[in-house]
């Protein structure tokens, strides 16, 4: 079941962060790594009441933040659409949850959330070396529209939008 993350999961949402960390710097993606995302992050999400977990028999086993901030460096981009749109952020399911639909569930909501906003663009960025995530939001319907660079980051990052 998706929810609203609280201060209580915390904990856990960082030990998939670090997995994921792991996972990604062991396949040349440096995208994450012990700058960022951290948990000071999370808990503003938190607050904001834009972070989203999936949890299972009590146990977290992903994350992901949904909102409507979006990067400086998203004007570099040719977007489809001008105007608001929700943007997908800091998305991560632990290895005992993959291939188990729950990014699919967070797609989903993102959907959910636009269309009760009005908003008709979903957007979302990530390392061109992240070969999951790539595959993951074009399987939800994402299309590639170009490449970026976000300060502060390592490599170039691809921008991914959803047209609802």
């Amino acid at each position: 079941m998706i929810r609203l993350a609280n201060v209580n999961d915390l904990e856990r949402i960082m030990e998939i962060v670090d997995e994921t960390v792991k996972i990604m710097n062991d396949s040349g993606n440096f995208q994450w790594d012990s700058t960022y995302p951290r948990e000071d992050r999370f808990q503003k999400d938190i607050d904001a009441e834009d972070l989203y977990v999936y949890e299972e028999d009590g146990r977290v086993l992903g994350f992901v933040c949904i909102n409507t901030e979006e990067s400086d460096e998203y004007m570099d981009a040719k977007w489809s659409l001008e105007g608001e749109a929700l943007v997908v952020h800091r998305v991560a399911i632990a290895v005992d949850g993959r291939r188990k639909g729950i990014a699919g569930a967070f797609m989903k909501l993102a959907e959910e959330i636009a269309v009760k906003k009005g908003i008709g663009l979903i957007k979302t960025d990530t390392n061109t070396k992240n070969d999951p995530a790539r595959g993951m939001f074009k399987r939800y319907g994402f299309n590639e529209i170009g490449e970026i660079n976000l300060i502060g980051r390592f490599g170039k990052f691809v921008c991914l939008e959803k047209v609802l």
